[in-house]
């Protein structure tokens, strides 16, 4: 069984990181390594991740570094032949991994992203989100030549950018089922609430 890396940058809030930890370590696909790189000093958040998950790397890095450079930086500490977008305020349900590995290996395929989530503006409702393929959701072999650039130093699109260069450089394949992911907006994303309304479909609650 492949090792699985899930990449996380977070800002420390604990709530979110309690969240992460959870999600984590519910997921059926149990050969996992979960790989945090918090932006600024959080050595509570940094605690609690090592006392939760045995063997979790967990790094406190330097405020003044944009979000694509702490996307790296997790992708260069991750030890997995595979890694996993794993954002810390957002529902990964339990047999996420599983499935999208099981997708991975159906046709030797490279990388596989959901072509539907769910998105909660939480306390409000549900959406259904739009066909696309959706970065965040991404489970990729490491070894891709798309990572050697790896994401441009910028703090909003990063995902979005390398999220294109994969899908024109490697065999993708698109897994429908949106009930795997819930992209949470929860007022503290780095995008505002306009961005997340336009990516959706019909709402469901």
């Amino acid at each position: 069984m492949e090792k699985i890396s899930c990449l996380c940058v977070s800002r420390g809030n604990i709530f979110d990181i309690e969240n992460m930890i959870r999600c984590f370590l519910a997921q059926t696909y149990k050969n996992l390594e979960l790989v945090v790189v918090l932006h600024g000093e959080h050595l509570e958040a940094k605690q609690l991740i090592e006392s939760k998950v045995i063997g979790s790397k967990v790094i406190m890095s330097d405020i003044d570094k944009s979000l694509g450079e702490l996307r790296n930086i997790s992708l260069k500490i991750a030890t997995g032949s595979l890694v996993a977008t794993w954002d810390d305020d957002d529902e990964h349900a339990p047999e996420r991994l599983m499935k999208q590995k099981q997708a991975l290996d159906s046709g030797d395929y490279d990388v596989c992203f959901l072509e539907r989530v769910l998105i909660e503006k939480v306390g409000t409702g549900v959406w259904l989100g739009n066909v696309r393929a959706w970065e965040n959701t991404m489970l990729a072999r490491k070894n891709l030549n798309s990572f050697i650039e790896g994401y441009l130093p910028i703090n909003q699109n990063e995902d979005s950018e390398l999220s294109g260069k994969i899908q024109m450089q490697n065999k993708i394949i698109l897994l429908n089922n949106p009930h795997l992911y819930t992209y949470r907006f929860t007022g503290r994303n780095v995008w505002g609430w306009d961005h997340f309304y336009s990516l959706t479909g019909p709402r469901l609650i």
